[in-house]
């Protein structure tokens, strides 16, 4: 099997930036920083034998599949095993030796970032070269397993994932750069920035928060109510509907923030009445499964389950059929099977004893709707969220 080559060339310097701290505690971009040059000098020294054989050496987190929720901050973690996972040139095959070029790649684009102190996405990363890196998978594991072996999280790799959500509402955002964003004043929505560059969330008279899977139900509400209210939703891509760690992290940040006026606001969840809506309200209260080592600092507990749900739906529906209720794909019923059986927010004994008979309730009635469903009912989506809301506050 053959791989292609770098277009392009990669740059390693051990002067990334000022000199490593001498304190014990050194900061995170020193570590990163001493990390890459130290790799740089030992991959030079190799490269100097007759026989030398430069390598990398990575670590990865391997869960056992044992998750639990941590009762101290209602997150859900897992125990996990450290593997070990090693790179060398010319490596033993020529996957060996193209996965030892592509980490020395982007650690290049780490120590370009940190030298002109500026911070770029794992997605351009890729695009950068797509043929070379093969998929997008290959940077995000790789970035992880980076930040992992050297004890920092991404934001010390001056790596983030790339922007998707979107956001609207009567507030402003004070950046750490010193600008302020007035979301209420633009005529169109923002996408949710870094949280990690936010310094301050400023609301004034905002009750509540609506947190939206889909798109296609934030646009409506953006189009047709008045933005008295903050309103936070998220781009829906066909491949990929969950919530990026950016958007879990703003929530987080939001669900901590004060108004002038009052406490925090309600935040309230609005999902598709399928088990993968289940899953993304699962992910922004409690976290993912796939990201357990980040939920601690990124789940919301006070997330309240808006909709939809199954009596939602057949409640309303049309006795002589209704299009908007869909039979449950092969897919579906395994995915919801999964749940069920893996996730223990889903067990019999867990936290969330609705979710799980919603979810049966799926099974059984083997049906599943959208929340477009709500469009042509009475009122409409918008009478239906405010009608659900004043049941809470």
């Amino acid at each position: 099997m053959a791989f292609p080559s770098s277009r392009y060339p990669v740059v390693l310097s051990p002067n990334s930036g000022p000199p490593p701290s001498s304190n014990a505690e050194q900061r995170p971009e020193d570590r990163v920083r001493n990390f890459i040059s130290q790799l740089l000098e030992t991959t030079v020294d190799e490269l100097m034998k007759p026989n030398g054989r430069p390598f990398i050496l990575l670590k990865r987190r391997s869960n056992r599949g044992d998750y639990f929720i941590n009762p101290h901050n209602a997150a859900l973690e897992a125990r996990e095993e450290d593997k070990a996972i090693m790179y060398s040139w010319p490596g033993d095959s020529a996957y060996e030796a193209w996965r030892f070029t592509v980490s020395i790649r982007v650690l290049g684009v780490i120590a370009d970032a940190l030298r002109n102190n500026i911070t770029t996405s794992k997605r351009d990363i890729y695009y950068s070269d797509p043929i070379y890196f093969g998929s997008q998978r290959v940077v995000d594991t790789l970035v992880d397993d980076i930040a992992y072996t050297i004890g920092v999280d991404r934001a010390a790799l001056h790596v983030t994932a790339a922007a998707k959500g979107l956001m609207a509402g009567d507030f402003s955002l004070a950046l750490k750069l010193g600008n302020i964003l007035d979301i209420g004043a633009a005529s169109e929505d923002f996408l949710i920035p870094d949280a990690e560059g936010v310094d301050e969330i400023i609301i004034f008279d905002i009750r509540w928060v609506l947190i939206v899977e889909k798109e296609a139900s934030y646009l409506s509400q953006i189009d047709t109510k008045p933005l008295s209210y903050f309103l936070k939703g998220r781009k829906r891509n066909h491949h990929n509907r969950y919530p990026d760690i950016n958007t879990r992290a703003f929530i987080r940040l939001l669900s901590e923030t004060k108004s002038f006026m009052q406490d925090t606001p309600h935040l309230y969840a609005l999902v598709d009445s399928d088990p993968d809506g289940m899953a993304i309200m699962s992910t922004y209260k409690y976290g993912s499964m796939t990201q357990a080592h980040e939920n601690a600092r990124l789940n919301v507990s006070g997330i309240c389950w808006l909709g939809l749900r199954t009596s939602d739906v057949v409640a309303g529906a049309d006795p002589q059929g209704d299009e908007a209720l869909m039979p449950l794909s092969v897919r579906d019923r395994q995915k919801a099977v999964a749940i069920l059986r893996n996730n223990p927010v889903f067990a019999e004994d867990g936290p969330e004893p609705q979710w799980r008979t919603e979810l049966q309730q799926m099974l059984m009635l083997n049906l599943k709707a959208e929340t477009e469903v709500l469009y042509d009912r009475d009122q409409g989506l918008e009478g239906w969220i405010d009608q659900q809301i004043r049941k809470y506050l």
